[in-house]
């Protein structure tokens, strides 16, 4: 049939002697069927209504073939190892806009579970709550490129972990080609900076202030930049020169209150954007 209802569907079905099949699409709460011509083919869902049975059509797509929309440069990054310390609001979309922009392998490092007030902040959805991040994480990875690699490693680097664990973990992170640390915890970045800069490995690190106000991003590359521990204290120094404190904040305050003004209020989405 041109079209396809439950009327025309029984109607070419006893047209074409298929009326024991028709008996047995009657008895179905729902059904599928695939109709096969000598020039094409028609897939059919069909489902109980209120009244009678519903018939939908499905459609065939045909794809353009694939094309590269990234510039020829980041061709190399597919050959490239990310270590990325932290899979929450900054650390996964870190991730995922690395694997939009070719990178195909990673490790992921962290020991948390996705809780629905996540949601708000972190690149993952519904499907991954209840899950670690990093498995969620990786997940997501897949969704953006099957090509992927990912390695997770459900750990708190810094934290009560055996050391056979962490030295496992910090191997694994210094044989990447770059390394990153998102987790705005002073003990993660003292351990991945020092892996850094034993493997001579460019690193980056970056936070969210406390109450979504500003955030800061680090770099250091090897003799192009200083070391990451002298990198920090120059931007710690940075900050005692102008009299504001940056480290130590409380992360959970996502609010700042100011006297005889209405709050202001920035999430980690404003920041990161």
């Amino acid at each position: 049939p041109s079209t396809t209802d439950m009327d025309k569907l029984e109607t070419f079905l006893i047209a074409v002697g298929q009326a024991p099949l028709l008996l047995r699409l009657r008895d179905a709460q729902d059904f599928y069927l695939l109709l096969v011509g000598k020039s094409e083919c028609r897939l059919v869902y069909g489902f109980q209504g209120s009244e009678k049975f519903i018939v939908l059509n499905y459609t065939t797509l045909i794809f353009p073939d694939p094309q590269n929309r990234l510039a020829t440069d980041y061709g190399e990054l597919c050959e490239k190892s990310v270590a990325v310390a932290g899979a929450g609001s900054l650390g996964s979309k870190v991730a995922v806009s690395l694997a939009r922009s070719g990178v195909r392998r990673f490790i992921l490092i962290d020991e948390d579970i996705l809780n629905p007030d996540n949601l708000v902040r972190n690149d993952l959805d519904a499907r991954a709550v209840g899950l670690h991040k990093v498995d969620g994480l990786a997940a997501r990875l897949r969704e953006v490129n099957p090509d992927v690699d990912v390695k997770v490693r459900r750990i708190k680097l810094g934290g009560q972990e055996s050391a056979a664990s962490t030295d496992s973990a910090l191997k694994q992170i210094g044989g990447c080609d770059l390394i990153i640390d998102a987790t705005a915890y002073p003990q993660v970045f003292n351990l991945c900076a020092s892996v850094a800069r034993s493997e001579r490995k460019p690193m980056i690190w970056g936070e969210v202030f406390a109450g979504g106000i500003g955030g800061l991003i680090g770099r250091s590359r090897p003799d192009i930049e200083p070391p990451p521990h002298a990198a920090r204290r120059q931007i710690s120094d940075w900050f005692d020169a102008q009299g504001v404190e940056w480290e130590g904040q409380p992360a959970a305050r996502y609010d700042l209150e100011r006297e005889n003004q209405p709050p202001l209020i920035a999430d980690d989405a404003d920041v990161i954007a």
